[in-house]
């Protein structure tokens, strides 16, 4: 292709249609619907998921008071008497499940500059689908949680 191919038209004004019938057929398309046809074609797909994970920075995990660990370790001395308890109804598939609410830590030792130290607090409200005392882990939801990482757990009454 020549440069000079388009030389007829390079200087031209952008065609104008106010009022005459192509733009009753075809009125403007506001700016927002214009910006969304073009979503499905990203350049770099991901790429603000990638840029969201780079800003993310952890938070450290905070010491539990005394009370709190006693708390908790209440609660999971209630929830292995009641998963002991639902033994025999979980064998033959009647058991009800105990519902659980847990906030943990999770560490994230992946995230740059922190020295395996940071992490996040996750939340979690679902039925205690399994509980090992002796790997100190109960099962929430299909989510193993380590009973050394809990900041909160409770029993929510129904």
């Amino acid at each position: 292709m020549r440069q000079d191919d388009y030389a007829d038209i390079m200087d031209r004004q952008r065609p104008r249609h106010e009022g005459d019938a192509f733009s009753r057929r075809h009125p403007p398309m506001p700016l927002s619907d214009r910006a969304r046809i073009f979503m499905p074609f990203r350049a770099l797909q991901g790429s603000e998921e990638a840029a969201h994970a780079r800003e993310v920075t952890g938070t450290p995990e905070r010491d539990l008071t005394a009370e709190r660990k006693e708390e908790i370790s209440a609660v999971l001395s209630a929830l292995r008497d009641r998963w002991e308890a639902g033994r025999a109804e979980r064998k033959r598939g009647e058991a009800k499940g105990i519902p659980v609410r847990a906030v943990w830590f999770e560490p994230a030792p992946d995230l740059p500059g922190t020295d395996g130290k940071m992490g996040f607090y996750r939340e979690l409200k679902g039925d205690l689908t399994g509980f090992d005392m002796d790997a100190r882990l109960l099962e929430l939801a299909g989510v193993r949680i380590s009973f050394e990482r809990l900041a909160e757990l409770e029993i929510p009454e129904a």
